[in-house]
């Protein structure tokens, strides 16, 4: 997964006029101060004031995740960092989405899929389901017993909703994922 920005001349912009280019991430310091001087930035305007100020008006992101993850003034060691991490790390894109549904910043996020503090029930979509996953799947300590044995002692959904309940867990196409 890539992210990619639209870095844009600050000055130029204020001026009417859009001068930018897409930089992937992660970037080195040369690239992004080569990237820099091709948008003009270090040359100077009509009455030799020099432009020095850039800024971000777009953003190619994993899916889920937002533009205002970052923002127009972000910090490129952070961004290069979570680049880094979705470079050399697989993370389906609906986990993201629920990741970052679920979080409450973009650091809070990057804590979670580093840390692997969630888990994923693939294929529950209601508290019935999650139940029988969870204890069919996670627990296994009854998945020796006849699936209508479960049936009939076993109310799944309850068990589900509990887990709803007692747990924060979010609901993404395909599955549902706890954090914990």
């Amino acid at each position: 997964m890539e992210i990619s920005g639209f870095i844009t001349n600050l000055g130029k912009y204020n001026e009417g006029e859009l001068v930018g280019e897409w930089i992937d991430f992660p970037i080195s310091e040369e690239d992004l101060q080569a990237a820099l001087q091709r948008i003009g930035i270090g040359s100077t305007d009509e009455f030799g004031s020099p432009y020095e100020e850039y800024f971000f008006t777009d953003w190619e992101l994993p899916e889920g995740t937002s533009w205002q993850e970052f923002g127009e003034y972000p910090d490129i060691e952070k961004v290069n960092e979570v680049a880094e991490f979705f470079e050399n790390t697989y993370v389906d894109e609906n986990v993201i989405s629920a990741v970052f549904d679920h979080a409450s910043d973009l650091d809070d996020a990057m804590n979670i899929l580093r840390e692997g503090n969630y888990m994923i029930y693939h294929g529950a979509n209601n508290a019935q389901s999650l139940g029988e996953i969870a204890i069919n799947e996670i627990d296994g300590g009854v998945k020796n017993l006849p699936k209508e044995v479960l049936e009939q002692y076993f109310d799944y959904e309850a068990y589900g909703r509990n887990l709803e309940t007692g747990s924060n867990i979010t609901y993404f196409d395909g599955g549902a994922i706890e954090f914990f």
